[in-house]
């Protein structure tokens, strides 16, 4: 399985589900900056030209939630997608919240900019981001 990312974008999604789940993939960065997401090879692979791409087997799946999706029914045994079709409904209401009203007001922030820039493209930042966005869930929950 190959992830083609690129540090502070969607893809943090994939990675994370990825992550959570335990599987193992191939990450495959594409750096925007540089035009990599517009060459030849890589249009060949998403004509749109944007990331993230989950390649898995023959299968090439776009748009972060799709892929998010598809992961978690891939591997249902690994309980990341509810069984009980309330709780699933949860799911995809939290899923597009975070693409519809969470997703602008939060990335565009000088702070998370600046988090960004410092911590683009390593392990690591990836690993902070997960913290960060644990401590905002739980912080809006009031705990």
């Amino acid at each position: 399985m190959k992830l083609y990312e690129f540090a502070p974008t969607r893809s943090i999604r994939v990675r994370w589900t990825l992550q959570e789940l335990g599987i193992d993939f191939e990450a495959i960065p594409v750096n925007l900056l540089t035009g990599e997401h517009r060459s030849p090879a890589f249009l060949k692979i998403n004509p749109a030209g944007k990331l993230p791409v989950l390649v898995d087997g023959d299968m090439v799946l776009t748009e972060s939630i799709a892929i998010v999706l598809y992961l978690a029914e891939k591997y249902r045994d690994k309980g990341l997608i509810p069984t009980d079709l309330q709780h699933r409904a949860q799911l995809m209401r939290w899923l597009l919240f975070t693409t519809t009203e969470l997703e602008q007001p939060l990335w565009p922030s000088p702070a998370i900019q600046r988090f960004t820039q410092r911590a683009s493209g390593c392990l690591a930042s990836w690993r902070l981001r997960a913290t960060i966005l644990r401590k905002w869930r739980m912080y809006s929950k009031g705990t």
